[in-house]
């Protein structure tokens, strides 16, 4: 099983922006997310072409499975 960590914010210019984490580290508490993305805020720590990231928009862990059909030989 695959996991991941999806932080959305919300842009200056209305926009969703998502950063993915693979593999976090199980049992992530809600504060320690929300502490990481407000330093990610503060610190203006990433850039993209949908203006700077404003606000916490939402979290997730996301899981996924993978059952192979037919494996390469």
């Amino acid at each position: 099983m695959n996991r991941r960590l999806r932080l959305l914010f919300k842009t200056t210019e209305g926009r969703t922006v998502a950063l993915n984490i693979a593999d976090p580290k199980d049992n992530l508490e809600v504060s320690e997310v929300q502490q990481a993305m407000q330093i990610i805020l503060d610190e203006n720590a990433v850039q993209t072409s949908y203006g700077e990231l404003d606000e916490i928009h939402s979290a997730y862990i996301i899981e996924t499975t993978t059952d192979t059909l037919i494996e390469a030989v």
